[in-house]
């Protein structure tokens, strides 16, 4: 009787640890929704994007620590520059003075074009290099930073910074990957600025075809 009794009783505390819920479990749900936001909005699926926002938000608001709310907010203004939406990140801004964090603040300045080159070093180590050339003239260099980049979401946003120094090669490249994830938003910018930067009138005509049957409803 008292093997079965002791067995029971290991299970039950077995059970108990393994449904134990993570006291900041917010913050695992914030980052997932987030996750989900960022495929959702450069697929041009606007509808669950905003869900997704929403929800990566309201997880984020749990908590006095607002570091995960501020990287929400410069995330979102990431993803706009990354397909060629003008933004000036207001939602960090107005935050930024109770965020107190340097690296956040660096990553700021390089959406919003005022990187010291002392921030440099506080970028994530995938944007130092770019960054080094951009700020040399060194523009071909650039270009191989950004193919060089692994994540997608780093090279569509380097790009994006320098879209009027890059090669109608990287944008190809940077058009293939993109249309190899299925993320329309980058695809129909890119299109557009090879379109704007391509002379050969038989390749216009092509990229122009595609920008018109990407954007019909049929």
């Amino acid at each position: 009787m008292i093997k079965p009794l002791l067995y029971l009783t290991l299970a039950l505390l077995l059970s108990a640890c393994a449904t134990k819920t993570a006291p900041n479990k917010w913050q695992y749900e914030s980052a997932s929704s987030f996750d989900s936001y960022k495929t959702n909005f450069l697929s041009s699926k606007d509808a669950l994007a905003k869900t997704d926002l929403n929800r990566a938000l309201e997880h984020a608001k749990v908590s006095s620590d607002i570091k995960s709310l501020a990287t929400i907010y410069l995330g979102e203004c990431a993803l706009n520059i990354s397909v060629g939406q003008t933004s000036k990140c207001p939602k960090y801004e107005v935050i930024k003075d109770i965020v107190d964090d340097i690296t956040l603040d660096a990553y700021f300045s390089l959406l919003t074009s005022k990187l010291t080159s002392a921030q440099i070093q506080l970028l994530p180590k995938i944007y130092q290099n770019f960054v080094w050339h951009v700020e040399s003239l060194e523009f071909k260099s650039a270009n191989e930073d950004i193919l060089n980049m692994e994540a997608i979401t780093s090279q569509l946003l380097a790009a994006s910074l320098i879209k009027e120094n890059l090669t109608n090669a990287t944008r190809e490249k940077l058009l293939e990957r993109a249309s190899f994830y299925g993320y329309k938003k980058a695809v129909l910018f890119w299109l557009n600025e090879l379109l704007l930067n391509t002379e050969e009138e038989k390749r216009k005509k092509e990229i122009a075809k595609k920008l018109l049957l990407l954007h019909s409803k049929e």
